[in-house]
């Protein structure tokens, strides 16, 4: 069962009738500035005293960027119907004599800094409304201020992120393959708008294999192969980036083709590879942190009155090994953490004591597959849910491979239980998304394209959520957050719902939305859209006005 909410009204005060931490995913794109007036009922008040008997001094006139030379550049808001642009109109605003109140639309205001701060009024709700665990999608173009980009989008992202503590995740480049024709002569075209993506924590719900594209490149016509020649270092087992079994064949530990097939007594040699496995075991130090390494080699050093060459002659080094061990972590030099065999040859040299012998010198063991690292609780066993991992049958196993890693780690790799070539889930789809405008019968002139709201929604919006704790699902074998109290759809909102597409997606993805818009015609055809208040036995629709 999901859940549609319709709010008629001011974006601000129907934000209020939302709780806190209780959105999932937010997408939307706000109006932007001085490019379209909407129909008259998105006239409201902003900023001011409530209590106030406003004295309005109301003017009709143009907007400002019109007498600057006004150019157009959203592809998006710009090439629809259902509203005037500010170049070919005249609007009614004016602020309060007595509390200095404005009345008028958004994206429409007198000045870029009076809506920036009409943003930001918004932006703090969102923040508020959004859980812990939330993203935000925000699609924002921009426009020129005579011959100058007004950089509106950046200026308003900068703000959130210095003043409401938002963190930028990603600036997504949307390119419209299909964008406006423009007939400037002095600048290109713009074919393109950025979407932010903003959290509001370091930890938060992403779900990219729900987004993954299908790898299109034919190994067969590639030359040199870096996912192989990583793999065969050990290298991308780390993070879980695979190079297929046809691949390893077909390059060799350089990553290069392999135009002969080998011959002679190599003939029947297996690569010794970790790529393409499941999973892995690696037995790894815990380290202390960098700066209390760094301090207590720097003591010692001084205690014993030596300089960096002289250590560097003890070692032979004719490189930066050691000077990586008496760097501070945050020069631009950098620290390294001594391996284990170069820790006990420093404390022959230095004489320092037994403080730090076991963190650096000792190696414990980890289970690692592509959903993180655990600490195994004895060298012996290990169950996940589908390997019950025995050490001594696992080193006995001839499928098992023995890797020696950088910073004292060693893998032992098994290969994988049936597995599937090349990438089973494809490729992260990047930062820039080449998604076409979609044209919509109705009359709303800035309508998302419905592949975009898709892919922020299986990416950003959890399909089960505890309805207890509020907690995602996430897809390591299905996580449960131990409530026992059930789950329920992601809830995602659009607090500029338009034409209503987010909400449309939505529910074709089975999860609860909220959407917000203030024009009571774009309202009614969001209604029309959805086919509202129809007798479907999985939909509860919900209709308030504020």
């Amino acid at each position: 069962m999901i859940k549609l909410t319709l709010i008629h009204g001011h974006v601000l005060n129907a934000l209020k009738l939302i709780p806190d931490n209780s959105i999932d995913c937010i997408i939307t794109s706000p109006p932007y500035w001085g490019l379209r007036k909407y129909p008259d009922d998105a006239n409201v008040i902003w900023d001011g005293s409530p209590n106030c008997q406003h004295e309005w001094e109301i003017e009709e006139e143009k907007h400002p960027l019109y007498r600057e030379g006004l150019e157009e550049t959203s592809p998006k808001q710009s090439s629809n119907r259902g509203s005037l642009l500010v170049s070919k109109s005249k609007f009614v605003s004016g602020f309060c004599k007595k509390c200095g109140a404005w009345f008028g639309q958004l994206g429409l205001e007198p000045s870029l800094e009076l809506y920036i701060e009409h943003l930001l009024q918004i932006t703090k709700e969102l923040k508020r409304v959004l859980k812990p665990t939330g993203v935000m999608f925000w699609n924002m173009g921009d426009n020129y201020v005579g011959k100058c980009m007004a950089m509106q989008n950046y200026r308003l992202i900068l703000r959130m992120i210095d003043e409401q503590g938002w963190i930028l995740r990603n600036i997504i480049i949307w390119y419209k393959p299909n964008h406006m024709p423009s007939s400037v002569k002095d600048r290109f075209t713009n074919a393109y708008e950025p979407i932010f993506m903003l959290t509001k924590s370091k930890k938060y719900y992403f779900d990219l294999d729900a987004v993954r594209e299908p790898i299109k490149t034919d190994i067969n016509k590639i030359r040199f192969n870096y996912r192989v020649r990583e793999a065969k270092k050990g290298h991308f087992g780390i993070i879980g980036v695979r190079a297929s079994e046809e691949e390893m064949k077909k390059y060799d530990n350089q990553g290069r083709l392999i135009l002969k097939e080998r011959s002679g007594k190599f003939k029947d040699v297996k690569v010794n590879s970790p790529g393409g496995r499941e999973w892995y075991i690696v037995w790894q130090r815990k380290l202390p942190p960098k700066e209390e390494i760094y301090e207590y080699l720097k003591f010692w050093k001084e205690k014993r009155g030596l300089s960096l060459e002289d250590i560097k002659k003890f070692f032979g080094d004719k490189g930066d090994k050691v000077s990586h061990w008496f760097s501070p972590p945050d020069s631009k030099h950098g620290f390294a953490y001594p391996s284990a065999e170069d820790w006990l040859k420093l404390k022959e040299l230095l004489k320092f004591d037994d403080k730090y012998d076991e963190a650096m010198t000792k190696t414990y063991p980890f289970y690692v597959d592509d959903f993180g690292k655990k600490e195994l609780d004895s060298p012996n066993t290990k169950s996940n849910g589908k390997y019950n991992l025995d050490w001594d049958e696992i080193k006995s196993n001839p499928e098992t491979q023995l890797t020696l890693g950088g910073m004292g780690r060693f893998y032992i790799w098994q290969k994988k239980v049936g597995r599937i070539d090349n990438y089973p889930l494809g490729k992260n789809p990047g930062d820039v998304w080449v998604i076409n405008t979609q044209p919509f019968k109705g009359a709303h002139f800035a309508t998302f394209p419905e592949e975009l709201v898709r892919r922020c929604i299986l990416a950003g919006c959890p399909k089960e959520v505890c309805k207890k704790c509020g907690k995602p699902r996430k897809r390591i074998g299905w996580t449960d957050c131990g409530c026992n109290a059930g789950f329920e759809p992601g809830v995602v909102l659009d607090p500029f719902l338009g034409s209503g597409t987010t909400m449309k997606v939505a529910r074709e993805l089975g999860v609860n939305c909220i959407g917000i818009e203030i024009v009571e015609e774009y309202c009614k055809m969001t209604m029309k859209r959805l086919n509202w208040g129809s007798s479907l036995g999985n939909i509860i629709f919900e209709f308030k006005k504020v």
